[in-house]
């Protein structure tokens, strides 16, 4: 009998036939069926996973021989990417692809981190075009070897050095440090963490209440603000020496600030009025920017770079909440209502925001492409009051923390931003922000208070079965 798998050029190009009922198309990846041909692979079945290549003309028939491509630099034009990716314009330079684990025969930029899915490597994009392969002919495992996801979210708690109320969490790469800020303590309402394992407290700049930080690698510079104090404002270049600042107006309660180092600026954002906005371009002095919306209760703010675009969360179920370009110049909008968003983040891999609502109920997260348009969210079915939320990269997934609820059921997380899956967290005692580390891989989470004493951080790591 003919072998349906006739080799041409070893680990190049292959002739095989396609087992597919339908035709196959250029650039999909395809895996060795058990009939001995070639059919679209999926990365949710050991079965489908391995990935042997590509398929090499522009479209192979059912039944029909065609040429599959195992190794090499791959070519196709971006509308014929766009067909496997399922995105515009073609291969996003330098991305790592993956086998998509929700659609056969197509290729994604985010690992898959549903349990039971596979992570299967597929190439590196070089152009718009052209897709570095990283597998092997002959049905073999790629390389590095696949890995299936049996745990993505577990948590373990953490003693700190001092029972004070911590509030606010940020992580710098460049020192691989987590520094977080508290609402309580005596000359000791910071602490830092090189490992999210080992805690030490630092002396803050003043006993105020800290209820927000953000780290700027272009300035090498932490900043904090604080809702109490006669100054609200205190920066560091390392997470241990800490200066007082002014902020814009130290009569304010200042919840949060973050960076932005497309625009380099600081914006922070208080819970009083209106005039909510404050920028710095060095985190030291501070001007107070005109907001629209009146009475705002603004707690969380974040920056996509992406879309150029701050977006503040206020929490007043209801109320608007707002949007700026450059910080300066601000504009209302209306997430979904009937929840008091508490936090967003922003996914660069997804183009996504995500807000989680922090009082409970039905409306427990809602997403956006753009910052400004709003839709509801799935998060299976669990209505505690989310308080943390933060986007992990390396692994593709939004992860958020309940303040409430129980050891079984304060996590949820989303590899889309959209649908939601419950996990489980460590002791459920007030969670209230979350930082996470890429080059750790962990997230840590810190609480303002409960029992048992001291025990306020959790870390996580997103754990993988090497198949």
């Amino acid at each position: 009998m003919q072998p349906k798998i006739k080799i041409d050029q070893l680990d190049v190009n292959i002739a095989a036939t396609n087992d597919n009922a339908s035709p196959i198309v250029i650039g999909a990846p395809v895996y060795v069926s058990s009939n001995g041909g070639v059919n679209l692979a999926k990365a949710n079945a050991a079965g489908t996973t391995n990935v042997f290549g590509l398929v090499a003309d522009t479209s192979i028939a059912n039944a029909a021989s065609g040429n599959i491509v195992t190794s090499g630099v791959f070519a196709a034009s971006t509308a014929q990417w766009d067909t496997i990716t399922g995105d515009t314009g073609g291969l996003t330079f330098n991305a790592k692809y993956y086998l998509s684990d929700t659609t056969a025969g197509m290729l994604t930029t985010i690992a898959p981190t549903a349990p039971g899915t596979y992570v299967a490597p597929v190439g590196i994009a070089l152009s718009t075009t052209q897709l570095n392969l990283n597998i092997s002919a002959s049905g073999s495992p790629p390389s590095p070897p696949q890995t299936v996801v049996t745990t993505v979210v577990s948590f373990v708690s953490r003693t700190t050095a001092v029972d004070n109320a911590w509030e606010g969490i940020a992580y710098s790469p460049s020192l691989n440090l987590f520094v977080v800020v508290g609402a309580s303590g005596v000359n000791n309402r910071v602490m830092t963490s090189p490992d999210g394992f080992t805690w030490t407290t630092q002396v803050s700049a003043a006993d105020n209440t800290w209820l927000g930080v953000t780290w700027s690698p272009e300035l090498s510079l932490f900043v904090a603000v604080a809702a109490t104090g006669a100054q609200r404002v205190m920066t560091s270049p390392n997470g241990l020496n800490w200066t007082i600042r002014n902020a814009a107006d130290n009569g304010r309660t200042w919840r949060a600030v973050t960076w932005s180092p497309q625009l380099g600026i600081f914006c922070a954002v208080h819970s009083d009025a209106t005039q909510s906005v404050m920028t710095s371009t060095d985190g030291i002095n501070w001007i107070t920017r005109t907001t629209p919306i009146v009475d705002q209760e603004n707690v969380a703010i974040a920056w996509s770079p992406e879309l150029s675009l701050f977006v503040v969360v206020n929490q007043d179920a209801g109320e608007q909440s707002m949007y700026s370009p450059d910080g300066i110049n601000w504009v209302g909008m209306s997430p979904p209502g009937g929840a008091s968003w508490y936090r967003i983040a922003w996914s660069p891999e997804l183009g996504l925001f995500a807000m989680i609502n922090g009082a409970g109920g039905a409306n427990v997260t809602c997403y956006s492409s753009d910052g400004i348009n709003w839709v509801v969210g799935a998060a299976g079915g669990n209505t505690h009051s989310w308080t943390s939320l933060t986007w992990c990269d390396t692994f593709g997934i939004f992860v958020a923390i309940a303040y409430n609820g129980t050891v079984s059921d304060n996590v949820i997380w989303s590899s889309d931003g959209i649908n939601w899956t419950n996990g489980a967290g460590a002791t459920a005692i007030g969670w209230i922000a979350a930082a996470w580390a890429q080059e750790l891989g962990i997230i840590a989470a810190v609480a303002e208070g409960g029992a048992p004493a001291n025990v306020h951080v959790q870390t996580s790591c997103i754990q993988f079965h090497f198949a």
